[in-house]
């Protein structure tokens, strides 16, 4: 038998992975997901995952566009906001606080049915921390927020004032939700902050839609000093020529935007670019055939691959649905296989400790299994090599019509599931070859999944009629 697995490995070995990285993590399972629009992710040390947007329910329960699932996706009913944000009403981002509270941020008027105008701030159960009191708020919205190490806060959006004192589009807050005046950016921005990033030295990136700060010129992103003005050593020469939704910082000091612009500089830059701690563009990141439309998320991995996501449909001319990894030199990473992804915009994307990828959005599928609003894909490869040949499941053929045949080096139990998450089979199959009737199910994709020794395989099958 040994033989017999170690020859199918050999037929198939470029085709069979484990946990095949960018796969749809299958045991992450929302059920009936949200309602509508997730906007933000961010992952607890814990591996619970806060959702924030413009979504009711999620799962079927009231949750008024916050809520918190659980590591394998279903809703933490131990989160309760109550009435949350209310009617009329979005959170655009939230951000997750070193004791565990939660910053949200977006354009409501109330926290179950306490006045918080676009900011609030909320304990580890999601109840309202009161003692984060900002006053009037802001009078208009708020789209990105990050804390300092200190615990201060970085907003940036559309307001022109905070509890009533003119601070245009950005402000730093207290840690108790008081405006911090010494921090002032004159004018400020003028036009809409969408994102922003706070430096290790205090020093503050921001990117959206305007075109100057305080009366400076600086095309849709800039850099302030830690006092709010403009940092003007920071040179980015004619700056982006569209939108900047999404920034990151690299350890080394570089920084990455997406969002909808061409060019950096005067440089081919297709929706996304990476600069110097200067200001300069980095050319040796090359995204002049980058994303074909907007990118609204980057995050970096430890390894110092990129992930993006956003509205697009390709990278580099290659079809990617909407979520895409890179590599550091900015081509796309091919061992990271989504499928056919995600089918409609991915707004947000979260990494975990365990380098898996939570991304939340509008759509409703990844790779053909129904997802609502927010799924989790594998990140890291395993190969099926001789060596864990005891952990191999190998599937053939693939695609099939009639009959799937599954290699088994010892017994196991194996499921196979519907692009819907419906279990269409469930034995616990002998060692050998087993062979499974598909004649009479429907033309699509499945995943054949088994709980080993040292890994939880999950692979991707299609049927053929």
């Amino acid at each position: 038998m040994r033989n017999l697995i170690s020859a199918l490995a050999n037929v198939v070995f470029s085709t069979v992975v484990l946990s095949q990285s960018g796969a749809l993590d299958v045991s992450f399972d929302p059920g009936a997901g949200a309602d509508d629009y997730i906007l933000s992710t961010a992952i607890q040390a814990d591996g619970k995952i806060l959702i924030g947007g413009e979504f009711e329910s999620v799962g079927g329960v009231p949750r008024s566009h916050i809520a918190r699932l659980n590591a394998d996706g279903s809703l933490d009913t131990t989160f309760d906001p109550g009435s949350g944000t209310g009617n009329n009403s979005s959170v655009y981002d939230l951000v997750i606080q070193p004791d565990g509270k939660i910053i949200i941020v977006g354009i409501f008027s109330f926290y179950n049915g306490v006045p918080r105008k676009s900011i609030a701030r909320l304990n580890t159960d999601g109840s309202l921390d009161t003692s984060f009191d900002p006053g009037t708020g802001a009078n208009f919205d708020i789209r990105a927020a990050s804390i300092q190490p200190n615990g201060m806060i970085l907003i940036g959006g559309s307001f022109s004032t905070y509890d009533g004192t003119p601070t245009n589009r950005t402000a730093r807050i207290n840690a108790n939700g008081t405006l911090d005046t010494s921090f002032d950016a004159g004018t400020g921005a003028n036009d809409a902050v969408l994102a922003l990033v706070v430096q290790p030295d205090g020093k503050v990136l921001i990117g959206g839609e305007f075109t100057a700060v305080n009366g400076i010129a600086r095309n849709h992103f800039a850099r302030l000093n830690a006092d709010g003005t403009v940092d003007t050593s920071f040179d980015n020469g004619d700056g982006v020529n569209g939108y900047v939704q999404a920034m990151a910082l690299q350890p080394d000091g570089r920084g990455i935007i997406g969002g909808s612009f061409y060019e950096y500089d005067g440089t081919p830059a297709l929706r996304l670019a990476r600069f110097h701690a200067d200001g300069a563009l980095d050319p040796s990141f090359d995204t002049s055939m980058g994303a074909s439309s907007e990118v609204r998320s980057v995050a970096v991995q430890g390894d110092g691959r990129i992930i993006i996501s956003g509205y697009f449909n390709s990278y580099g001319g290659t079809s990617r649905g909407r979520i895409a990894r890179l590599n550091t030199d900015g081509t796309l990473d091919l061992s990271f296989d989504p499928g056919t992804a995600a089918n409609n915009t991915v707004f947000s994307c979260a990494l975990g400790t365990d380098g898996k990828v939570v991304l939340a959005g509008d759509f409703t599928a990844v790779d053909g299994t129904t997802r609502n609003r927010v799924a989790r894909l594998m990140g890291s490869s395993v190969g099926v090599i001789e060596s864990d040949l005891d952990d191999a499941l190998i599937l053939y053929p693939n695609p099939s019509s009639d009959e799937l045949r599954i290699a088994l080096p010892h017994a196991m139990p194996v499921e196979v599931v519907d692009a819907s998450g419906r279990v269409v089979y469930r034995a616990l199959l002998d060692e050998g070859v087993q062979r499974i009737a598909v004649g009479s199910w429907d033309a699509g994709v499945y995943h054949v999944r088994s709980t080993m020794p040292k890994a939880v395989s999950s692979q991707r099958m299609v049927v053929l009629r």
